[in-house]
């Protein structure tokens, strides 16, 4: 198939060398590598997962990982993958988080920090970055200042990074994680005010947009 860029590729040329890899380093008694297998093998994910990916500029980019998939970091970086794709989907398929005409994959850097995505209408253009939290049984407040952590040491730094060269009015922060984690004792007022006090509010506007497993989505904004 052609995407934006004119470039031919399909969902098999793309998932065929992250297996390989796991392959390669002995890895498969991984559930994701069972798991990519039989996505493979699902002719309704792999029309879905195109269709979007031919919406998003440089969109094959997201699952060109094999690169970065060592013994240490395999399910980790493909989990990673997942989570931008599952914005990417969020960002083009829905018009919950602004409606936009394009969205452009910029593939990771080693020069400069920016963010993953740009998502562009005439009016503007919105730097969306993605995190993915590993909850690792953490008990709940450590989840948490793990996440404003992640969010104000990481994610913000990339847009903070990207807006000195192009400012914009409002940035994007998705973070997004695969394991449940229990919330029973802190609500969403509780991390909305810790968010206010712990995170500096930058020269933008940011959304934070929480998907949390077992518990949906929570957004912020500073």
């Amino acid at each position: 198939k052609n995407n934006k860029l004119g470039k031919t590729f399909n969902i098999q040329d793309l998932i065929g060398p992250i297996l390989h890899r796991y392959v390669q380093l002995g890895l498969t008694n991984s559930d994701l590598y069972k798991e990519l297998r039989t996505k493979l093998q699902d002719k309704n994910w792999i029309e879905v997962t195109q269709k979007t990916l031919d919406k998003v500029k440089n969109g094959e980019a997201i699952y060109r990982v094999i690169k970065e998939i060592s013994k240490s970091k395999n399910d980790q970086r493909v989990l990673e993958m997942f989570a931008e794709f599952d914005v990417a989907q969020r960002l083009i398929n829905t018009e919950f988080f602004g409606k936009f005409d394009t969205l452009e994959y910029l593939s990771p850097s080693n020069i400069k920090r920016q963010p993953d995505f740009l998502a562009m209408n005439v009016d503007a253009t919105t730097p969306v970055e993605v995190k993915l939290l590993t909850p690792n049984d953490l008990k709940e407040e450590k989840f948490f200042q793990k996440l404003i952590d992640k969010v104000r040491d990481h994610a913000l730094k990339q847009l903070e990074s990207y807006y000195k060269e192009n400012k914009f009015v409002t940035g994007i922060i998705f973070v997004w994680t695969h394991k449940p984690i229990d919330l029973h004792n802190i609500k969403y007022n509780d991390l909305n005010n810790w968010f206010k006090k712990e995170i500096p509010k930058p020269d933008f506007k940011v959304t934070i947009v929480c998907i949390l497993s077992n518990t949906g989505l929570w957004d912020f904004y500073l």
